[in-house]
């Protein structure tokens, strides 16, 4: 989160970061009405940028980015160049648009946009949360199984069984086909299934005699 350090009336006095954007493509700041968190101050029209800066998740780490600002975002009093990235702590302070006094037209003002960062470690954990989620989510389920059972033969000393399955990475149903030397059945016909793969088993069969 982002808490405003001191208040100002047409402003917001904090920011949740907590958005599922903030796991993915990371959270626009700047003047733009499209921006994810929109910064504009009447009284210093032109202090932000319409892009400002970005924050998002690297692994369990926050970040900020200045996107080529024309005044600057500033960490801890430190400005940044443009495309650097930033890693933030709880208790960092993020400036925008210049230091927190700045001087436009011969007066000084206080910076509207200063703010303190904190849950930092809920922040980074339930972001990695919601990206393990959409991971989950879009991997495609595996298939149903289909299994074909042909008639048994009557009297046989020897079987042939032939195992199809289609391979691991399609999600296509997997077939597990039992021929027990049915001549109505060929192997030729089955292998040419898209995605299949024969394997033929001999499998010796033993009568017992009471």
């Amino acid at each position: 989160m982002l808490s405003r350090v001191s208040s100002c009336g047409e402003l917001p006095d904090s920011y949740q970061l907590n958005r599922p954007e903030l796991a993915t493509r990371g959270l626009v700041f700047g003047r733009n009405t499209d921006s994810d968190t929109v910064l504009h101050a009447d009284a210093l029209p032109l202090l932000i940028s319409r892009k400002h800066a970005e924050v998002s998740v690297a692994g369990q780490t926050l970040c900020i980015i200045d996107a080529g600002s024309t005044n600057g975002t500033y960490v801890n009093e430190q400005r940044l160049r443009p495309a650097e990235s930033k890693h933030l702590t709880n208790g960092d302070v993020i400036s925008f648009g210049g230091p927190k006094l700045i001087l436009r037209d011969g007066q000084q003002h206080s910076n509207p946009f200063v703010y303190v960062v904190s849950a930092v470690e809920s922040l980074t954990g339930q972001a990695q949360q919601r990206l393990l989620g959409n991971r989950d989510s879009a991997e495609p389920a595996a298939g149903p199984a289909t299994v074909v059972n042909y008639p048994q033969p009557s009297s046989a000393a020897e079987q042939l069984v032939d195992l199809t399955r289609t391979s691991s990475d399609e999600a296509g149903p997997s077939h597990i086909v039992d021929l027990t030397s049915s001549p109505d059945v060929h192997v030729s016909s089955l292998s040419k299934l898209p995605g299949v793969h024969v394997l033929l088993l001999k499998v010796s069969v033993q009568s017992s005699v009471c």
